[in-house]
């Protein structure tokens, strides 16, 4: 899917939730909730290092605010620093476990970095929270399927490799003692 399609429904799924508002003691700060409109811009523009700032300057004021840490996670991505977007995208898990739109980006983020574990784990609470998202319930699906085969080939390849690797240390031991190398 191309990148300005999917911008309009990440902004739309990273809108506050009534529940955040809700539970929100204190009211947005005017100026952190500007930044964040000129992050969002941005983004929706392609000026993701803009977007960035934006974010960043939001979180300064407030940083609290889980849409705030998820946009700066989305644009931290987009600008090729993953692990920065991980850190981003985990606080604001951690400040609102239900916005959907951070545990997909999470769990992207995860499964691309090699870690297919700590990605089902962000899924399945995702799904715990949407049963029903057509987006999470697929790849996660996917994803277990792709754990199970590698769990499979982990363990098949595990005994094949100590064969192998004993018999080459054998015929090692034997050529440097000058014995048959035959194992």
């Amino acid at each position: 899917m191309p990148f300005r399609c999917v911008c309009p429904l990440v902004v739309l799924l990273a809108l506050p939730s009534p529940a955040t508002a809700q539970a929100r003691t204190r009211p947005l700060d005017p100026q952190a909730a500007a930044e964040a409109r000129l992050g969002w811009r941005a983004i929706e523009a392609g000026r993701t290092a803009d977007a960035f700032g934006h974010f960043d300057a939001a979180l300064v004021r407030d940083p609290d605010v889980a849409t705030y840490q998820f946009g700066a996670g989305l644009a931290a991505y987009l600008l090729g620093r993953p692990e920065v977007a991980r850190g981003r995208l985990e606080e604001a898990l951690r400040l609102e476990p239900g916005l959907t739109a951070a545990s997909v980006l999470l769990g992207e983020i995860l499964h691309r970095a090699g870690d297919l574990e700590g990605a089902i784990r962000v899924y399945d609470a995702a799904i715990e929270r949407t049963p029903a998202d057509r987006q999470i319930a697929p790849r996660l699906d996917a994803w277990r399927t792709e754990a199970s085969l590698q769990d499979s080939f982990q363990r098949s390849m595990s005994t094949n490799f100590t064969v192998l690797w004993a018999r080459q240390r054998v015929r090692a031991r034997r050529s440097v003692l000058g014995g048959d190398d035959r194992a």
